[in-house]
């Protein structure tokens, strides 16, 4: 972003071509550098707890070119449209879409806001020969979402927001959040949430939440292993059990066991098919909602809290971190360490995974044979 003819957020003298600009990371607030060097600080620090952003005064805002080339850039600013944090809203040249007004790629469809061309939607011949434009624009993508680094989401500078979610893309948290505040949304939905589950959350350091939902989880399955209990279930597997350690022990063949299993099989779906069966109409409804709880309820469930979860945390945690730093230097490395990724919470949640099969799969048996 240029600053010419913009006020000193320190000084308030005016910026020239020449002027060399240093932008407060927390904010975005343009300093002279000889005025950031005097004070060693933001001058607006005493505003940071409060959650303030600078943005470009009304009146030096440049107006839009009308002889710039490609589709014209629709600016909606004019008419009074304005988002809840009350920046100027501008249409997307290729699909309409809202967007703010300091944003460079379009939050729906992904196309360059001043219609020029987007060298990421064509073929790969230009990705093949490292054209270094396609390689800035990957970055500026994943690293920001396509939007400008002191865009505000949640009320927080996009680059301080994408500082603390880390990871290889935090684009892609930052456009969903982005996109639920511009269209007040709020739910959004997460593929990753919805097949990991636990993993998604502790990966994610929420703690709290990706403990309830290791509890709801492992609480579904041990239910579900133990309703499938009952005599039938467990006069199969001992049977099965027992004829296997004879038939080892005598040396039969294998086929021989298969042939056998399928006729006990037979017998306790007979045995479960009948009207005097201890698997009651009430028990198999139990089994069903816990099934599908298990498989279907939580992962949706999953899917469409992780993100608000998420922005509700990073948010929080951005805040507080704001309140307990004294210096730049702090603040940012309290970002990168109280936020980004945890390998070890990701075992955690992969470990809670591993244990629900264990109680909705095997645990059942291992009781119908050994402990009943």
């Amino acid at each position: 972003m240029k600053y010419t003819n913009i006020p000193c957020t320190a000084c308030g003298g005016i910026f020239t071509e020449n002027d060399d600009v240093v932008v407060c990371p927390v904010c975005g607030a343009p300093h002279h550098r000889a005025c950031w060097m005097r004070t060693g600080q933001c001058a607006k620090n005493d505003a940071h707890a409060e959650g303030f952003v600078w943005r470009v005064p009304e009146e030096r805002k440049a107006p839009e070119p009308q002889d710039a080339p490609g589709p014209e850039r629709l600016d909606a600013g004019s008419e009074g449209l304005k988002f809840r944090n009350g920046e100027s809203v501008v249409s997307c040249p290729q699909c309409g879409s809202a967007n703010y007004q300091n944003d460079i790629y379009c939050l729906r469809c992904g196309a360059k806001l001043d219609g020029t061309a987007d060298p990421y939607r064509e073929d790969g011949a230009r990705r093949a020969a490292g054209d270094p434009y396609y390689a800035d624009y990957r970055y500026y993508f994943e690293r920001y979402g396509g939007i400008s680094p002191q865009a505000p989401v949640d009320g927080i500078p996009c680059m301080e927001y994408s500082d603390f979610v880390g990871g290889s893309k935090p684009g892609r948290i930052i456009r969903k959040v982005s996109t639920m505040e511009r269209y007040d949304k709020k739910f959004s939905w997460s593929w990753a949430a919805l097949f990991l589950g636990p993993v998604w959350f502790f990966w994610r350091k929420l703690k709290k939440e990706g403990a309830i939902v290791a509890i709801v989880l492992l609480f579904l399955s041990l239910l579900f292993g133990l309703l499938q209990i009952n005599p039938a279930f467990v006069s199969y597997y001992k049977e099965l059990y027992n004829t296997y350690i004879d038939m080892i022990s005598k040396g039969t063949d294998y086929a021989d066991f298969n042939e056998f299993s399928e006729a006990i099989e037979n017998k306790t779906d007979a045995a479960l098919d009948s009207k005097d069966s201890f698997y009651s109409d009430r028990r198999a409804v139990l089994l069903t909602c816990a099934e599908y709880l298990r498989i279907l309820g939580l992962p949706l469930i999953c899917a469409l809290l992780a993100i608000p979860l998420y922005r509700k945390h990073v948010r929080r945690r951005i805040l507080q971190i704001r309140e307990q730093c004294s210096s730049m230097e702090e603040y940012h490395s309290a970002l990168l360490r109280e936020g980004g990724t945890s390998v070890g919470g990701a075992v955690l949640g992969a470990a809670t995974l591993v244990l629900s099969l264990f109680c909705s799969i095997y645990l059942p048996i291992i009781l119908a044979v050994f402990a009943l």
